[in-house]
């Protein structure tokens, strides 16, 4: 069972440059409905995003996830991916508890040229309150756009991302990474 809502107040889906963003879902996987493992998850997302000057923009993204009960492994709240915490491959951390944030700046070079650069920071434990801001997982990268649809503003965007210990990723796809 789920329950979501979602506000989308942003100029652009694909590539806002103003705006605000809402998520919260809910999701419950009772016994009744046949269900091996009875656990249930909360995922929040928020971003904003500013025009400080010219088509420059800031973007700034905060997450949360929450599990409770018999969760599976596959299901647990997980850190890395192309869209968030770049560098890490998605699941590379994973725990009941999730709270993630980034940063990202978005800058036009030259007509349908730009570049981005981000960092970001994440944890996951047991529980908020095994969270501390001790041993924080890191998250750092540059990235390369080309605008492939001009009508929507979306681009294609090439990304190089790094984390702690070595970690990093190469992410090739469409629309910004949030």
């Amino acid at each position: 069972l789920k329950l979501s809502t979602r506000y989308d107040g942003r100029d652009n889906r694909y590539n806002a440059s103003s705006g605000y963003f809402g998520d919260i879902e809910y999701t419950f996987y009772p016994s009744f409905l046949g269900n091996p493992y009875i656990y249930s998850k909360l995922s929040v997302d928020g971003r904003t995003y500013f025009n400080p000057w010219l088509k420059h923009v800031i973007a700034l993204q905060a997450t949360t996830t929450y599990t409770t009960g018999e969760v599976p492994f596959y299901d647990l709240a997980l850190l890395g991916g192309e869209d968030r915490m770049r560098g890490y491959y998605k699941g590379a951390l994973r725990d009941k508890v999730l709270v993630d944030t980034q940063v990202e700046y978005r800058l036009p070079i030259w007509n349908i040229f730009g570049m981005t650069a981000w960092a970001g920071a994440g944890r996951v434990a047991e529980s908020y309150s095994d969270m501390s801001l001790n041993n924080l997982w890191l998250s750092y990268g540059l990235g390369f756009r080309i605008m492939v649809d001009s009508e929507h503003q979306t681009n294609l965007r090439f990304d190089f991302g790094f984390g702690e210990s070595g970690a990093k990723g190469f992410y090739i796809n469409f629309a910004e990474a949030f």
